[in-house]
């Protein structure tokens, strides 16, 4: 593993690198950014680690959230910045604030946590009320979308202010979540500086490979996702738009951020693709013949109907309960990015020719017969579960006799791993005739599915010798686990604290708890990958032309990486001067390749 001062110096080297090339890009000698005049710290509320000390007495958590109700102490040179900016930028600082109160405190975050990030926020931007309604915002994405803890909100709004000063005051884990982001921000910048032409995936992959790479703490992937939701809202660019499609989102479906992911698809797809998102929408938002509810309406309320009717179906059944240990029924509509590819792919002209525009997805688990029972034997009656689950829907929601899609991936699963059931079906409501798809696959089947392979080979052998602890990457999970589930232990208020009978201590409990059994495979999945990654390619930029990101093997050299690119591109290097990370390269073929190097060449 790479020590922390060689991870000091590279991160160092690359933001010297960062600066050099954003400046030559500009046409300009030097980039700085100007850091507003350091002032005196407010004395009404200090923070020390996971400690609070206010000199204000505890707000009720009904009070708004705006600077001017938490820090009256210090509130002179605030007040006067609201007075000078715009009423619009006052307004949207007290609306984003607000907001982001509300879904903090409609979530497992304590009134202390709460007043904590409201200084954060104040420190990290310097009281700018534009700048602090911008941070909300990012805040309140991380907070509302992917339930990220205390100390990744205060860690994003420093990152996302650029300011380091004070961020040591909130402890060592904000800090080291503040320094990984901006390392992965710096690689997005390079990345945005020296590749110009971007239609390729190839690319993009390697730029989520490299980002997952150079990842300490997930969390901190987290934040540059919620970032890039975050800029695409405020200005829907074309950059920022492909990277939230190519980039972003396929990372958040990998951390198990599906709700993340379905946003910065829209997002994305409503700034590159605005008819094709206007006609998806439209056609959505039509009429159906009853006259009382859009056609996305509708398929919402039928979604609910059929699921609570399989459920019903399934556990009605004796001999379907009496075999099965557990089973989830779980249903969705989908949304306008995977709708409209899904009409491109078969030509459709209308939401309503999707045959799984809306599914239904039972997951099911096998009772054992007995303690000893081999695993073969488990899995042959789990399949043989599936096949009656699927029986016992066909008798109630039959195949369509036209199109029935009967797809049997248990049998003949695909090259990825994947087994499962699906078939499609109609069911009649309110008059009219629905198209729905139904999935039926056992627990290990959608761990597959939704984890990886990989992840199944570890789930199966029992992995006693999985051990990811010994890169220092799931520790970050293990301390994300830790801190959520001693979050109120730690910070919550000493009247409640103390009580284990209160209510909303057990509620946060079991959120929480739920929360992180949601999570710890998909980052364990994530995990896996990143050690694979690392160990067999090294992803370098080529900054020449219209530049490139490549993937090269582990050990290769500046050789490797002129070869590679004049194999993809056609640039063929003429012994000109050559440059890594602004050194000049003494030996091609001995001079080896980190993550993330820039390869400077003149043809």
């Amino acid at each position: 593993m790479t020590n922390n001062n060689t991870r000091t110096t590279t991160m160092r080297k690359r933001e010297m690198l960062t600066v050099a090339i954003l400046a030559m890009t500009a046409g300009v000698n030097s980039l700085s950014v100007a850091n507003p005049k350091r002032r005196q710290r407010s004395s009404a509320l200090q923070y020390r680690g996971d400690q609070v000390t206010m000199e204000t007495t505890t707000l009720p958590l009904n009070t708004p959230l705006i600077p001017s109700a938490i820090v009256p102490s210090d509130l002179s040179d605030f007040q006067q910045s609201l007075e000078e900016d715009p009423i619009s930028y006052q307004k949207q600082l007290e609306e984003n604030m607000e907001k982001l109160r509300q879904t903090m405190s409609n979530s497992f975050y304590t009134e202390s946590e709460i007043l904590k990030l409201n200084f954060a926020i104040q420190e990290a931007a310097f009281r700018d009320t534009k700048l602090m309604s911008e941070v909300a915002d990012l805040c309140h994405i991380l907070a509302d979308t992917m339930d990220m803890g205390i100390n990744v909100l205060i860690a994003a709004a420093f990152h996302y202010c650029q300011n380091d000063d004070g961020v040591e005051e909130f402890g060592e884990q904000v800090v080291e979540l503040f320094e990984n982001a901006n390392s992965l921000k710096k690689l997005q910048t390079v990345f945005s500086s020296i590749v110009h032409h971007t239609s390729g995936m190839a690319r993009w992959d390697h730029l989520r490979n490299l980002l997952l790479t150079d990842t300490r703490d997930w969390r901190a992937l987290a934040i540059r996702s919620a970032a890039c939701l975050h800029m695409l809202r405020q200005d829907e660019d074309k950059k920022s738009a492909r990277e939230a499609l190519y980039t972003f989102a396929p990372l958040a479906s990998r951390l198990g951020m599906h709700r993340l992911k379905n946003e910065l698809e829209g997002d994305a797809f409503r700034a590159l693709y605005r008819r094709q998102y206007e006609t998806v929408s439209s056609l959505s938002s039509e009429v159906k013949s009853n006259g009382n509810s859009t056609i996305a309406e509708s398929m919402e309320q039928v979604l609910k109907s059929v699921k609570k009717d399989i459920e019903a179906v399934l556990a009605s059944d004796t001999v379907f309960c009496s075999t099965t240990e557990s089973f989830e029924v779980t249903a969705r509509v989908k949304e306008p990015y995977s709708m409209w590819k899904k009409m491109l792919r078969q030509g459709s002209d209308h939401v309503l020719d999707v045959p799984d525009a809306i599914a239904f997805r039972i997951v099911l688990k096998a009772k054992k017969l007995s303690e000893d029972e081999p695993e073969q034997v488990s899995q042959a009656r789990e399949r043989a579960l599936c096949y009656y689950a699927q029986h016992l829907c066909q008798q109630s929601w039959a195949p369509l006799k036209d199109n029935p899609r009967l797809k049997d991936y248990i049998e003949n699963p695909k090259p990825n791993g994947y087994q499962s059931l699906h078939y499609t079906a109609s069911n009649q409501w309110k008059g009219e005739c629905w198209t729905m798809e139904i999935q039926v696959r056992s627990e290990e089947m959608h761990k597959v599915a939704e984890y990886g392979l990989a992840a199944h080979w570890d789930y199966k052998s029992g992995s006693s010798d999985k051990d990811y602890s010994s890169d220092a990457y799931l520790a970050s999970l293990q301390e994300w686990h830790w801190e959520q589930a001693n979050l109120w232990n730690a910070r919550y208020d000493l009247e409640t604290a103390n009580d284990p009978f209160n209510v909303e201590n057990v509620e946060r409990n079991d959120f929480i708890q739920n929360r992180a059994k949601h999570l710890e495979p998909y980052l364990e999945a994530l995990n896996k990958a990143k050690l694979t990654l690392e160990e067999q390619f090294k992803f370098v930029f080529i900054n020449s032309g219209d530049g490139n990101l490549i993937a090269l093997p582990a050990e290769a050299t500046v050789y490797d990486a002129l070869e590679e690119n004049e194999r993809q591109t056609g640039q063929q290097y003429s012994g000109g001067a050559l440059l890594l990370n602004g050194m000049y390269v003494k030996d091609l073929k001995t001079s080896s390749l980190e993550n993330g190097d820039v390869l400077t060449l003149q043809l």
